[in-house]
């Protein structure tokens, strides 16, 4: 399954390097804005969200832990509130 090439100093360093991603901003903190008080705005909250509808890590976001647990409430009081769907259907229903 591997070729000795893999193995070589120079890929491994060429891999490790693509694979390092740059430190992303918060966007909460940039723009000044509580995401507990954005409940309503799902438009915003729909950019930390899955296709499917979960909720992305903290890693993927890059918010901050403080903001990244007001932003975990802020979804999940908005799927309460039936604002937001809490699963998204992305396949069509099959006609028989």
């Amino acid at each position: 399954l591997y070729s000795p090439r893999d193995l070589n100093d120079k890929f491994v360093d060429r891999f490790i390097k693509s694979r390092s991603k740059q430190p992303q901003i918060d966007v909460c903190e940039v723009e000044r804005m509580d995401p507990l008080k954005e409940y309503k705005n799902t438009h915003f909250l729909s950019q930390f969200l899955t296709q499917m509808g979960y909720i992305k890590s903290k890693t993927d976001t890059g918010l901050s832990r403080y903001h990244q647990r007001r932003m975990t409430k802020a979804v999940k009081r908005a799927k309460a509130m039936g604002l937001m769907p809490f699963t998204y259907n992305l396949t069509s229903p099959k006609r028989y």
